[in-house]
Order: structure tokens, then sequence, then C-alpha cells
């Protein structure tokens, strides 16, 4: 029986508008934050790395704005990139709704790949208040590519593998939870939910 159901984030709960995010920041400071945006800050692999490493909490957003030679206005550019991070958020409102449900029956938890700032524009979104509690890549040192981060989860959260249903839109991520014998769920049709939700059924869950 299913005591606890995990989600992940990016692609699951939202998706994030990266070309919109760029945009407002180019618009408003001049400069191309994200490299994979940029034909000539793809090719920067020690700016490629900052962002890399933010996602394990080795560095964050706001290194990457200092590399880029924006120290004297990076707590402001910091504050912008945040607010619009969350501007250029798409919400899949009925996947919310459904945790809304399920979270009158079940634990609800998180584990997200994310570096410092998404973190906290996320919190300060009020997003986290659908979860009992969230783990985040940056803290724990790790992504759910190491298979260690959902032993980890299992041990926090204190039910057994079996007990849990772990929802992601990234194959690797669910073929580690199936290994350590979580239920799990592919979610591949944002912000589609109706063969989600059929999932849910097929798993003993009713929304």
């Amino acid at each position: 029986m299913i005591k606890a159901i995990i989600f992940d984030l990016g692609g699951v709960i939202y998706i994030t508008n990266w070309d919109g995010l760029n945009r407002d920041i180019r618009n408003r400071f001049g400069f191309d934050i994200r490299p994979f945006k940029n034909e000539i800050l793809v090719k920067d692999k020690d700016l490629i790395n900052i962002f890399i490493d933010a996602v394990i909490g080795k560095t964050c957003i706001r290194d990457a704005v200092i590399y880029l030679g924006h120290e004297d206005t990076a707590d402001e550019i910091i504050r912008f990139y945040k607010k619009h991070y969350t501007k250029n958020k798409i919400l899949n409102k009925e996947m919310i709704s459904v945790i809304k449900k399920l979270k009158k029956k079940y634990h609800i938890f998180s584990i997200t790949d994310t570096n410092k700032e998404h973190y906290e524009a996320d919190k300060e979104d009020n997003l986290f208040n659908l979860f009992e509690k969230v783990f985040a890549s940056f803290e724990l040192g790790r992504r759910k590519e190491d298979i260690s981060v959902f032993g980890d989860v299992i041990k926090v959260i204190g039910f057994k593998p079996e007990e849990i249903l772990f929802i992601d839109n990234h194959m690797p991520n669910i073929e580690n939870a199936k290994e350590m014998g979580m239920v799990t769920i592919y979610y591949e049709d944002f912000p589609k939910i109706t063969k989600f939700k059929r999932e849910l059924k097929n798993v003993g869950i009713f929304s």
C-alpha cells in the first residue's frame, strides 16, 4: 500500500520558459546569463561548469553573474533573476490540484535537481507548501542520477521503498527509484494529466 508520494518539480509541477528569462535579463542588463542560449557563451566551459556545479551546491547563479563581469550589481541581478524566473514559470495547475487532493490521504514530498537561486524563488512563490519536505540536489550535493539520493530520502521519510510512489519526467531517475524498490510513474506529457490519473489508479491511488 502506498503511503508516501514523491514528485519531481521541473517538468512535472511546472516548466520554465528559459528563453523568456534570458530575454528579460538581456533587456534589463544587456547580457545573456544562460550560456545554453548563447552560441558564444555555450563554448565557455568554465561558465557551463558553474551552472552544472550549481545544481550540486558547489557554485550558484551569483557566481556566474560575477564570472560574467557584473560583481558590482550582482545582488540586483540575482533579485531580478529570481523574480523573472518565477514570472517565466508555467505551472501545471491540474497537477497541483491533484496533489492538493492527494495530501488528504498521503504524505507528499518532492525531490528536485535545482540550484540555490531557483530553490529560493520556488520557496518564495509558496510552491513548497504542497509538500511536507523538499529534497534539493544543491543541498544534498548530488543529483537524482546518483542512486544514493533515493536511499537517503527513504531513510528520512521513514517508509519502506514499496510504500513510496515516485513521479518524474526523466527516465534515468525513474530507473534509480525502481532499483531502490520504489513504485514509479514516468510522467512525460506536461501539462496533460489524463494518462497520469490512469496510472495513479493502476498503482491503487485515486485522486
